[in-house]
């Protein structure tokens, strides 16, 4: 265990020993972004990891959520970022409301999951091609295989962002309308191969969640497309990096 990992390590300690600390926030988010207020980290988006080489990830003892590992749109030959999605919620997305299209779907490697549009949507693993393909389907019958990710972009980002991380838990409480968070244990882990990744999204250890609204033509709200694992399947792709 290097310096960075001793000294979170004794950062971490030290605001366990505090108990019970007020959160300044209040949304889903709200221990992970207190957390690092705590250790003095600026809050960002950043493609980097959080604290030095180390990916922080907190999450509830009791969360039986999948923890998001990190946000990747794929890409479209010939398309920016914005025209991408207005392109995949505009075509593929359900109505919600006048003028509102959205899109929200968990989705896996051969299994086709659909939506109310009636479109449904699909991981193909490509060793040929080295891509990860979003196939999408109508009446069982494929319609789109045009938006992707390659390997090298998936490979990118955890080389950048996910060799190692620090697993936190918390717990919270609430008194007269203020939320308390207690941070009651830290694990850290190691990637043991960035090959694993592809494996696990062929294998549906690795989902992909989409989350997006359209207003009008090209008012985007746009909540990620979120690669995630459940937390007892972290030895798929991590190991445990002892204290």
């Amino acid at each position: 265990m290097n310096d960075n990992f001793k000294y979170l390590k004794n950062l971490f300690y030290g605001i366990k020993s505090r108990k019970f600390i007020e959160s300044k926030y209040y949304d889903s988010g709200a221990a992970g972004k207190m957390f690092e207020i705590l250790i003095n980290k600026q809050l960002d988006n950043k493609c980097a990891a959080d604290f030095f080489e180390i990916e922080l990830k907190v999450s509830s003892v009791n969360s039986k959520y999948p923890i998001t590992l990190f946000s990747s749109f794929p890409k479209i030959y010939n398309k920016s970022f914005e025209d991408s999605i207005v392109y995949l919620i505009s075509n593929y997305g359900y109505s919600c409301d006048n003028d509102v299209k959205k899109l929200s779907i968990c989705v896996k490697s051969n299994k086709i999951k659909y939506c109310k549009s009636g479109y449904g949507f699909m991981l193909k693993v490509s060793y040929k091609w080295n891509k990860i393909y979003l196939c999408i389907f109508y009446k069982n019958k494929i319609t789109c295989t045009k938006f992707y990710w390659s390997f090298e972009q998936l490979y990118k980002i955890f080389e950048n962002k996910l060799k190692n991380l620090a697993y936190i838990t918390y717990i919270q409480k609430e008194i007269n309308g203020k939320k308390y968070i207690y941070y009651n244990d830290l694990i850290f882990y190691k990637l043991k191969n960035p090959y694993l990744l592809i494996k696990a999204i062929e294998e549906g250890v690795i989902v992909i969640n989409f989350n997006m609204i359209l207003y009008g033509s090209n008012n985007i709200r746009y909540h990620g497309v979120n690669f995630a694992i459940s937390y007892n399947n972290f030895h798929y792709i991590y190991e445990k990096i002892y204290k």
